[in-house]
């Protein structure tokens, strides 16, 4: 049986991908920023199962927000987040780590 993650992480987990999307990083190069396979992204995204909590971590780190705000166990805001530069900087490694520079 898998392990279902809870509504709002869900929906944190979407916002934060859109976000990213919007400064030009595609779910994948989160993926692979923070060493994961780019299906378990989907997974997440779905509900279909949960983060481990490295993971979890992980994905805390590259947006700069907290775990337990991501999980759902905090409300808003998230805490800082990333500034202009740091999601420059994202898109930035994400195209050279694809060879689109």
């Amino acid at each position: 049986m898998r392990n279902r993650p809870p509504d709002l992480f869900v929906e944190r987990f979407r916002e934060m991908v859109a976000e990213s999307a919007r400064h030009g990083v595609a779910i994948g190069a989160v993926a692979d920023a923070i060493h994961v396979h780019r299906s378990r992204m989907y997974r997440w995204r779905d509900g279909e199962n949960s983060p481990e909590g490295h993971s979890l971590a992980a994905l805390a780190d590259y947006w700069n927000v907290s775990m337990d705000w991501l999980w759902g166990r905090e409300g808003y805001p998230p805490g800082p987040g990333l500034t202009a530069e740091q999601w420059a900087a994202h898109a930035g490694r994400a195209l050279a780590e694809s060879g689109q520079t």
